[in-house]
């Protein structure tokens, strides 16, 4: 079973004006059978002693230790770091590949031309037998050109609102709310949280993975607009409370709402644990698997709140809305760019202009350093 093909509008969604102008003629988009052709390439002494490839089993292990890294060179997956990982993550379910590579390089590995790739399973969730979910995707940056997720998630959607298959599909955000690009561009394209996936016996089972949906897929105009930054996805509070997504990346300047996002995405991290495990944390606090996590849950709620799942639930709550009041104090003069977001002073006091700000901002620094390293 393939997702990633034309009969389902692949080659109408890479053809559609706003996607060619942002791969440009940079970036090929590539499924499963047409990425093997491109690897395999023309059948050269040189080709021959490449590794053959004919499955998606035998592609996950390479692209995962290729393309799943930082800027360090460290991978960034989760869990058990192998060279067999991408075919660890594999299971019986169908899965599907759509790869993005840049074709003006010259490499003499087809691996050192891929800049990302997604993909898909269907059936993850056994009570959802025919819905597809992300079961992986990563993006990086080679010689300044790379793509953004949003466009392998475009496809991703695409290609199911063009198919017979159920107009929805599934994900796990790894780590959570800490994973704050990803929790973004997944918010974005439609998807929102839903803890109703999360059960060990027939779906999620990761604790520390928070689960997303998105229903109702029809729009194939949207996702493209969406995915090209045409549009940006409004939310209310009861598509993200969290308010995070509303928030958006906030300038690493701005060290104030940085520590109060902080705060948030902890504070969120916890609630969405204590609704889904309320009484495994209770008993063993250990299994939150994070110091913040745990600070927070034994040094700020007391033992009477902990022991009552509505109370619990409740100061976690009223922790978070006032945490949103500070992120969102109207005195705040923004400067937003591309969604990009600082204050750059407050309305009616002594910092009016942002260059004032600045000077208080670099003269509370050199003070802070001097109380820290005292002579």
């Amino acid at each position: 079973m393939s997702l990633f093909i034309d009969k389902h509008g692949l080659n109408q969604y890479k053809s559609d004006n706003r996607i060619a102008n942002v791969l440009n003629d940079d970036i090929r988009l590539l499924n499963l059978s047409e990425f093997i052709i491109f690897y395999q390439g023309n059948n050269t002494s040189s080709m021959k002693k490449r590794k053959r490839l004919d499955t998606i089993d035998d592609i996950m292990p390479m692209l995962v230790k290729t393309v799943c890294v930082n800027s360090t060179g460290m991978r960034i997956i989760r869990g058990t770091i192998g060279e067999n990982y991408g075919r660890e993550i594999l299971s019986e379910n169908p899965f599907d590949l759509l790869v993005a590579i840049n074709i003006r390089l010259t490499t003499t590995n087809p691996l050192d031309n891929v800049l990302g790739f997604v993909l898909a399973e269907l059936g993850e969730c056994t009570r959802k037998p025919n819905v597809w979910c992300v079961k992986l995707i990563c993006v990086r940056k080679i010689e300044g050109i790379t793509i953004k997720s949003n466009i392998l998630l475009g496809a991703f959607l695409y290609c199911i609102n063009n198919s017979s298959y159920p107009k929805e599909a599934i994900l796990e955000l790894a780590m959570g709310y800490n994973n704050m690009s990803g929790f973004i561009s997944y918010t974005k394209m439609g998807f929102d949280k839903d803890l109703k996936l999360f059960n060990k016996k027939d779906c999620f089972s990761e604790l520390d993975n928070l689960p997303m949906r998105v229903g109702n897929i029809s729009n194939n105009d949207l996702i493209i607009s969406r995915a090209t930054d045409g549009e940006r996805r409004i939310v209310s509070p009861d598509e993200d409370d969290s308010g995070l997504y509303n928030i958006g990346k906030i300038d690493d300047a701005d060290t104030r709402r940085i520590e109060l996002q902080n705060q948030l995405i902890i504070c969120n991290n916890l609630l969405y644990r204590i609704e889904l495990a309320f009484d495994s944390i209770y008993e063993n606090p250990s299994i939150l698997e994070d110091q913040n996590l745990e600070y927070l849950y034994k040094n700020w709620l007391g033992k009477s709140v902990r022991s009552n799942k509505e109370k619990t639930i409740h100061a976690l709550k009223s922790m978070r809305n006032d945490i949103l009041i500070k992120l969102n104090n109207n005195n705040c003069i923004k400067e937003c760019i591309n969604y990009i977001c600082r204050c750059i002073g407050y309305k009616g006091g002594k910092y009016r202009t942002r260059k004032s700000y600045r000077k208080h901002h670099i003269k509370t620094r050199k003070n802070s350093f001097k109380k820290m390293y005292k002579k």
